[in-house]
């Protein structure tokens, strides 16, 4: 069916801001030469706008006997994308909305006609306005930090803005746009990871209902849309969003009036017939349901079916969570509750090829099996088979990455890897990059830079920015240095290097060529690796290697533990610069260590292929190492010494993760030994050593993929998914917030 688009009228929001600038009498006049002689003055300044260095040609910056940095307005606003004009002693900056106006040597200004107190005033210098940076860039829309070390005033512009807002239209009146019923609508934006596009009918007193996402290309975001009904009245918004989850919205008026008045009678509308769910029982118009459940829907002219869910008395928007195509008029999904207790509207949209809807409800409520608070995370319209076992917590910032893949990239697009952002506080799975491999290696100690592997490169990716940039190619595993400025690598067959925190000064530090998995050491002037012998192993195993120490400023080599040798796949600190959890071994086993660098002891864990004999977690603060089997529960220290503890054992059990918490108890999965035939059992449990207690959280089967627990919250954090018998997909995180929470102080 073809659609006349009609005119596309791209609409500007450029405000005009004047900033009007007053020349006082010469009285009152800084001269040059006081400026530059005075002895609170102090011109060996740095301002940088979004990490850039603003020239300053003929007059630099200084700080006030206020204590104020005082720069040439002109330049900062410049640098922050103002409109700058002058005339006949006028200045006028344009940004963002906002009308400043200065007048050199007062203490005070106005922003859109409103007095305002400076706490410094402003001065001419050499035909220079001066202004107060911090005054100038936040008036302007900029967040100003001072770094002391560098002396440098640092100002960012990252907050997301809509430049241009355009839609297909026809005509325009009085501030209202006539639109066809399909429409085109496109943003133009700036420092934004997506645009959010929501539709509101006028006078119905209806909460916006978000109608698509554009994830845009080069600061471009369109959708193409076809109204729900012939004849609308509405608010059209437009909200960009960074990925810190920050806004910025534009708004336009539209309607659409019905081509003709003619009552048409058709037999193609879609029709609901039967609509069921899986209940337990049917009470007062409600159904009790499990939390994982089957809708199913009967329907004819249909296209599709789509699934929402209102939690009630809340004000929520309903929310999509499925959508099934049918075969043969019969419409059905499975789906798990993203909490353990609700009440709710259930709602099954029937609609057709043209976009013309059917609706039925259901009331639909579930009880939580224990008091136990829970809250989900949905991956939305993300497909993903599997979970890399990668997850990293972003340091202190409520977030966290992960690598997931999907076997059914039928198009062969080079994308069943992705790379994925958990913002807990948002509460939302986004995609940052997609590959053929993917996984997650590490972050920077102040969780600003990321580093994983895609396609057999090294990258780093700037939380900051988004920016991303090849670290180096022909590698699989790298780190940062304890001070986030420099990055260790090891490349395939061309030895260890380091380099900056850009991928550049790059400096190669050993020319064996299979020399493996560098690790820095806490003084970030030495790292620890696994070191290439020479000696040629067989069956594909690549060289014998040993343990060394290495000095990235010359080279120096010291060979640890030269008798204990082998093919090594990882190392971490378990007390930082003093012991190692090592883990060797090739195809037939893997083994785990405590390598003591002190004492120049190794204490040998055991073989374990996978998690089938035993799991482990470490607890670098406390400097101990606890080990988890079918003969008990065991607690080492740095130097492989079994402390005292109890016999925590627990029959029939196979334990698969296990994590410390900073006060001391661990939380692990564990999946019970069950007779031939019988459903997997999985468990959630919290063991305090100190009062002796294992607590039972959270139970399932094969839904329950792994189990973290989350830094900074005291929440646990599980991974679930959804089978079919012979595959699954992951379905949600699900938080559980413990009694008498975690203490995270450490």
């Amino acid at each position: 069916m073809g659609v006349n688009i009609g005119i596309m009228l791209i609409l500007s929001h450029r405000y005009v801001i004047i900033l009007t600038i007053s020349l006082l009498i010469l009285s009152i006049v800084l001269s040059p030469c006081k400026a530059m002689a005075g002895e609170a003055l102090d011109l060996s300044l740095n301002v940088q706008v979004n990490r850039c260095q603003v020239i300053f040609p003929d007059a630099g910056p200084f700080i006030d006997e206020n204590g104020r940095t005082q720069a040439p307005a002109r330049f900062v606003a410049q640098a922050l994308g103002a409109e700058v004009n002058w005339n006949s002693g006028v200045a006028t900056f344009s940004r963002n909305g906002k009308e400043i106006m200065l007048v050199p040597g007062g203490l005070t200004a106005t922003i859109n006609g409103a007095p305002v107190e400076l706490d410094s005033g402003t001065v001419l210098i050499e035909d220079r306005i001066y202004t107060p940076v911090r005054f100038i860039a936040e008036t302007l829309g900029a967040v100003v930090q001072w770094d002391a070390a560098t002396r440098t005033v640092q100002i960012t512009t990252d907050q997301p803005v809509i430049k241009n807002f355009g839609i297909t239209h026809t005509k325009l009146d009085a501030g209202w746009y006539t639109i066809p019923r399909a429409f085109t609508a496109c943003v133009e934006a700036d420092n934004t990871h997506k645009v959010d596009f929501y539709l509101t009918p006028t006078g119905t007193g209806q909460i916006p209902v978000k109608i698509a996402t554009s994830y845009g290309n080069g600061g471009q975001f369109s959708i193409t849309y076809r109204l729900p009904q012939a004849s609308i009245m509405a608010h059209f918004w437009a909200v960009a969003i960074n990925e810190r989850g920050e806004q910025s919205t534009d708004i336009l008026n539209v309607y659409r009036d019905a081509a003709t008045r003619t009552v048409q009678i058709t037999t193609d509308q879609p029709v609901i017939k039967n609509f069921g769910i899986t209940h337990t029982k049917l009470d007062a118009g409600w159904y009790t349901i499990p939390r994982a459940f089957t809708a199913c829907v009967e329907a004819d002219n249909t296209h599709k079916v789509d699934f929402y869910l209102t939690p009630t008395g809340t004000g929520q928007i309903p929310v999509k969570i499925a959508t099934s195509y049918g075969n043969g008029g019969q419409f059905s999904i499975t789906y798990r509750l993203p909490q353990a207790s609700i009440m709710a509207h259930f709602w099954a949209v029937a609609i057709n090829e043209r976009g013309e809807q059917s609706t039925d409800i259901l009331n639909v409520y579930r009880d939580a099996a224990d008091d136990t608070e829970r809250k989900s995370i949905g991956f939305r319209e993300l497909s993903l088979n599997g979970y890399n076992q990668d997850l990293l917590f972003r340091p202190g910032r409520g977030m966290a990455v992960f690598s997931g893949y999907c076997y059914q990239d039928e198009e062969n697009t080079g994308k069943n890897s992705k790379l994925l952002l958990l913002d807990l506080a948002v509460g939302a799975v986004n995609i940052m990059d997609e590959g053929e491999f993917i996984r997650t290696i590490g972050w920077d100690s102040a969780g600003e830079n990321l580093l994983y592997i895609k396609d057999g490169s090294l990258y780093r990716m700037s939380m900051i920015d988004g920016r991303k940039n090849i670290i180096a190619e022909n590698t699989y595993y790298g780190c940062y240095s304890p001070d986030g400025q420099r990055i260790a690598y090891a490349q395939t067959n061309n030895g260890l290097w380091v380099c900056d925190l850009y991928g550049n000064n790059k400096k190669r530090l050993t020319k064996t060529t299979q020399d493996w998995y560098p690790v820095w050491y806490p003084d970030g002037q030495h790292l620890f690796y696994f070191s290439d012998l020479g000696q040629e192993l067989g069956d594909g195993a690549g060289h014998l290697q040993g343990m060394a120490k290495i000095s990235v400023s010359d080279g120096s080599i010291e060979a640890i533990l030269p008798q204990k040798t082998g093919k090594f796949r990882s190392a971490e600190w378990l007390v930082p610069g003093r012991s190692l959890h090592v883990v060797s071994g090739w195809d037939d086993g893997y083994y785990q260590h405590i390598v003591d660098l002190t004492e120049g002891n190794i204490t040998d864990l055991g073989e374990n292929f996978g998690r089938i004999n035993y799991v482990t977690a470490l607890d670098p603060a406390a400097g101990r190492l606890l080990k988890a089997s079918s003969d008990g529960i065991r607690f080492f220290d740095g130097s492989g010494n079994v402390e005292p503890y109890n016999d925590y054992r627990f029959d029939n059990r196979v334990y698969l993760s296990a994590a410390f918490t900073p006060d001391g108890r661990i939380v692990m999965m564990t999946s019970k030994t069950l007779a031939e035939g019988q459903q997997v059992q999985k468990e959630i449990a919290v063991l305090d050593p100190k009062s002796e207690s294992y607590d039972v959280v959270a139970e399932g089967g094969e839904n329950f993929e792994a189990c973290f627990w989350e830094p900074g919250s005291g929440q646990i954090l599980i991974l679930e998914k959804s089978a079919d018998g012979t595959s699954y997909e992951l379905d949600c995180f699900t938080r559980i917030s413990l009694t008498g929470g975690i203490n995270t102080s450490t």
